[in-house]
């Protein structure tokens, strides 16, 4: 494996990758999940700052999840000139486990 200098490109690459990613996936899942909260708490009859809290505290939590999908994402995905990896601390970086 051949290491690759990290440029402004290759950041601006991975930055535009998660923003995109990320903003679509959450408003997608974003409204799904709010038109679905609104239809199960509509026959409880539950307040507006409830429902507001309940809201947020949903929203957090899907936020979470889809910044973890999406970060996932980026080591899944080939670009042009290089790939993201993780790699051991100490191990040789020019040479790639194929296990």
């Amino acid at each position: 494996m051949e290491q690759v200098e990290v440029s402004w490109i290759r950041i601006a690459k991975i930055y535009w990758l998660v923003f995109w990613r990320g903003a679509i996936f959450l408003v997608l899942s974003t409204l799904i999940a709010g038109f679905f909260l609104r239809v199960i708490l509509s026959p409880f009859d539950v307040s507006e700052f409830a429902f507001v809290w309940i809201a947020r505290v949903i929203g957090a939590l899907i936020g979470v999840t889809v910044a973890m999908v999406v970060f996932r994402m980026i080591f899944d995905k080939m670009f042009t000139d290089f790939e993201v990896v993780l790699v051991r601390p100490g191990s040789k970086t020019n040479q790639l486990d194929t296990e």
